[in-house]
């Protein structure tokens, strides 16, 4: 399977939004859950990948409009997509994950190949005489 063979709303989407599996874990865990309020502890427990971490996923996906947030006694995320097309996107992305794991995971790892080995065109190497 081909990256084109993914739907271009999720192409994109991963490129934007999505640049690592924990942070997928973690989008679709609360999607998931969606009828709950998570704090990030209770997230670390299913993702189990780094506390620091997770808590910069929660904020991240705030801040692309994929979860709310509520700053009470407690700090806690729920899934709710700030529009109709970020949902739809993430329960097709669900779905897709679900059945074609490997390509999802290609394709969120391809675009950081490919970055990198642009990059190392470019990178300036220190002469051997010098």
């Amino acid at each position: 399977m081909s990256e084109s063979d993914l739907p271009l709303e999720v192409r994109r989407f991963l490129k934007e939004q999505i640049r690592s599996i924990e942070q997928l874990e973690i989008l679709l865990l609360l999607r998931d859950g969606a009828d709950r309020r998570w704090n990030p502890a209770e997230v670390y427990q299913h993702v189990r990948s780094s506390e620091s971490s997770v808590a910069w996923t929660l904020e991240n996906l705030t801040r692309h409009g994929l979860l709310a947030k509520s700053d009470g006694a407690e700090l806690l995320y729920q899934f709710s997509p700030k529009n109709e097309q970020l949902r739809r996107t993430t329960e097709t992305l669900a779905h897709l994950y679900a059945e074609k794991r490997v390509r999802i995971v290609e394709a969120i790892y391809s675009e950081y190949s490919e970055v990198d080995e642009f990059a190392k065109a470019f990178r300036l190497r220190k002469d051997s005489n010098g």
